[in-house]
């Protein structure tokens, strides 16, 4: 916790780097949520299923950081997928039916995870020659996101509390750290392609 702190608030000074703090708080998640779940390796034990880590930092969110399913589902469905397959966020997401667009801010916003609606419908202009009509906006507040975490982790009945008292989180925990600290596999993909 204490390097996501620290890297984080490296990244909210000028030159600002709020995606890749946006990144490392959505790798803190993920690894908590597999801590949680026991689920730290490609495929469950024992099976050829893979494990969902998407659903395991959700179960993670909503458990333990308060977050309720809607402000789960659009962190990861605005933030995490598009950094971790593209590196960028898209400019707009589709959210039950309507287009959502997003901010950041780096500081205390008090309308941190709010999805917000446009009443009516804004027209936002993505880029020069590109408007689209907008629903709805989400904000997400960085250093309040690292905070949540945090918080998360470290709060009375959080997940340290939690860790330290049922038998079974202790179980999940071991069998995810040995996941973690087993040796993977790695592939070496060959292509037909000519150079």
């Amino acid at each position: 916790m204490d390097s996501l702190e620290k890297d984080v608030n490296h990244c909210l000074v000028m030159p600002y780097a709020p995606m890749p703090a946006i990144l490392w708080c959505l790798a803190c998640i993920d690894f908590l949520g597999a801590l949680l779940t026991g689920q730290a390796s490609k495929k469950i034990p024992g099976t050829n299923t893979n494990v969902n880590t998407t659903e395991n930092s959700q179960i993670y969110m909503i458990s333990y950081m308060d977050y309720t399913q809607e402000q789960a589902e659009l962190i990861q469905g605005i933030f995490r997928h598009k950094l971790v397959h593209l590196a960028q966020p898209g400019p707009l997401s589709l959210y039950k039916g309507k287009t959502v667009v997003w901010r950041y801010d780096h500081d205390f916003n008090p309308n941190h995870l709010i999805l917000e609606n446009f009443s009516p419908p804004n027209i936002t202009k993505i880029k020069p020659g590109w408007q689209e009509h907008v629903d709805q906006r989400f904000m997400l507040g960085i250093n309040q996101f690292v905070q949540d975490i945090k918080k998360s982790v470290f709060k009375s009945d959080g997940y340290l509390d939690k860790l330290k008292t049922e038998a079974d989180i202790r179980e999940q925990f071991r069998i995810a750290i040995q996941d973690v600290y087993a040796p993977q596999e790695i592939r070496n993909k060959v292509t037909n392609s000519t150079p």
